[in-house]
């Protein structure tokens, strides 16, 4: 989601140079950014959410619970946020984690009261939080979003939906991707509080919006189409651009827009099917980069750009069924430690 949830602030304290070698010149300091990484660990009965800031495991679930953290933002003052869902064996309920500097554990609130729920995305703005995913109401799934915990509907619950991601544009608009169905099919959407609903779908079965980003004012949206296979597909406004060829399976997972120097470049991270093995697979201007060269299912779910910086979380499935939580910086590799459990999963990254 990520990537414009939060602005990355490097602070540099510099002092006045002198020529005077008496003179006791402080170095210039940089603040060490963290990496933070959402997801879960099987701690012997359920996964249960967490999220790790560098190599330290932060508790997120309860135990007894079966919890994941979907998606994680950083705020200016570093308070963490993170959102998912919590199943306490009537269902999944979306909630949402928030831990300040000051708490020595993180809170958990609850985003809706009844019904079946799930949070998938979210963005912190200046002091507003905005949190995206579904609600069942009356048995179908409605398409919501939340302003600092105030629910608003995307959809009117005639058909099932599910927003995925949001993003903010440069005059401050938000913008939702997700999908709607119609019949038997998944077609892709972004919706809008300011502009009409778009319908990303070339007529041929299924279509659905994962990960949206908006450098500027252009909105790229990343996602699948079946033709008839699923193809990775990304839209910019609404113009398809494919990047494989529908030979066999591949998804994307999570785009992300970056614009300098009025040149913009577009991260897609997916996996694809390559002799009959998902492997992870990052996209840069359309020009397809293996992740890994392991022989085990490799899937990835975060991405962030940091000027020149490519932050991947991913996870892999080891021959025993051992699910392995890792991210590469620039394709170095670092796994994340399991805290005493067996398995972990990875869903969303973010550098502060």
């Amino acid at each position: 989601m990520n990537y414009l949830k939060s602005v990355v602030i490097i602070t540099l304290m510099t002092s006045l140079i002198s020529c005077s070698k008496d003179d006791n010149t402080p170095e210039t300091e940089i603040t060490a950014k963290k990496v933070y990484v959402a997801g879960a660990i099987f701690n012997g009965a359920n996964y249960m959410a967490v999220y790790w800031k560098d190599n330290e495991v932060v508790n997120l679930g309860s135990l007894g619970d079966i919890s994941l953290a979907i998606d994680i933002a950083v705020a200016n003052d570093n308070t963490v946020y993170a959102c998912g869902y919590s199943n306490q064996g009537t269902g999944n309920q979306a909630v949402y984690w928030k831990q300040s500097p000051s708490d020595n554990y993180p809170n958990t609130y609850n985003l809706t009261a009844t019904g079946e729920s799930v949070a998938y995305d979210m963005m912190v703005i200046n002091s507003d939080m905005y949190v995206v995913g579904y609600e069942t109401v009356s048995g179908k799934k409605v398409a919501v979003y939340w302003k600092n915990g105030e629910k608003h509907q995307l959809t009117d619950g005639a058909n099932n939906a599910i927003a995925q991601s949001i993003a903010v544009n440069d005059e401050g608009k938000l913008f939702f991707g997700g999908y709607e169905t119609s019949g038997s099919d998944m077609i892709g959407k972004v919706w809008s509080d300011f502009y009409a609903t778009t319908t990303y779908n070339a007529g041929v079965g299924h279509s659905y919006i994962n990960s949206i980003s908006i450098p500027k004012h252009n909105v790229y949206a990343a996602g699948i189409q079946q033709q008839p296979l699923y193809v990775v597909t990304y839209w910019k406004d609404d113009v398809p651009y494919t990047l494989t060829d529908g030979s066999s399976n591949a998804f994307a997972r999570k785009i992300q827009a970056v614009s300098n120097n009025n040149v913009t470049d577009v991260y897609i991270i997916g996996d694809q099917n390559v002799n009959g093995v998902y492997t992870a697979t990052l996209w840069k201007n359309d020009v397809a980069q293996p992740l890994t060269n392991s022989t085990n299912v490799t899937t990835p779910y975060g991405l962030f750009v940091d000027g020149t910086d490519v932050y991947i979380a991913f996870q892999e499935n080891t021959s025993t069924s051992v699910t392995i939580p890792k991210y590469l910086k620039n394709n170095v590799e670092t796994i994340l430690p399991l805290d005493g459990g067996s398995s972990g999963i990875v869903r969303a990254i973010e550098v502060k």
